[in-house]
């Protein structure tokens, strides 16, 4: 933000947006600048993993809410695409840093290190129970399992994020929600919706073709 009412835009490309305006249609989705992280939900375990691949040990109410969630809305073992935030936490690098914080001290408690439950506390004035309580899971995709480790879903994205929007209505969770998003049909109505959300002091949009596949883990 340049302070002036002007934002300075640069992380976006005028000839992808151009073709992706070719569609027609397209669904813009809020970025929430929070922490990513993919949850693998399977009847018997919920674990958690980084865009890279490393485990993020999470405890507390939003694992029995995707326990929850496999048990009665979902027929099947998944995967959840999504953002973790903490609730009623303004400064959104602080709570990424927080989230980091939790997984990486249950890491060391599980190991048996018992006084890294103080330690935490006195070094964030904060509990991992109470932060844990906060987590809020914001999604925008549901890949079954399978199709998750073959590594590709041709589901058209806008199927799959139509379901999800279902999913997470009508499951009544503190703690899991679809990630607010809106069609767009030109560059006015883009720039409109990326406005509104740097206003709200969120990082921006994030723009996805109607049509798209879930392949490699993108």
């Amino acid at each position: 933000h340049l302070g002036d009412n002007s934002y300075d835009i640069t992380i976006y490309s005028n000839k992808k947006l151009d073709e992706l305006l070719e569609e027609g249609e397209l669904i813009a989705e809020v970025k929430n600048d929070g922490q990513f992280i993919y949850a693998f939900v399977t009847e018997n375990y919920v674990k958690f993993k980084t865009r890279k691949g490393k485990s993020q040990i999470i405890n507390g109410q939003l694992v029995n809410e995707l326990k929850r969630l496999r048990k009665e809305k979902v027929s099947f073992d998944f995967v959840l695409n999504g953002e973790l935030l903490i609730k009623d936490y303004s400064n959104r690098d602080e709570a990424n840093g927080l989230i980091r914080a939790i997984a990486s001290s249950n890491e060391k408690i599980e190991e048996g290190n018992l006084k890294e439950i103080d330690s935490f506390i006195k070094k964030n004035k904060i509990s991992i129970d109470e932060i844990e309580s906060r987590l809020q899971y914001v999604v925008w995709d549901l890949i079954p399992m399978e199709k998750y480790k073959e590594g590709i879903d041709n589901t058209p994205y806008e199927i799959r994020s139509n379901n999800l929007e279902y999913i997470t209505d009508t499951f009544n969770s503190k703690s899991i929600t679809k990630t607010d998003s809106r069609i767009v049909k030109n560059k006015e109505e883009v720039f409109k919706y990326f406005y509104e959300m740097l206003e709200l002091g969120l990082e921006g949009i994030v723009l996805k073709s109607k049509k798209s596949v879930f392949k490699d883990g993108k």
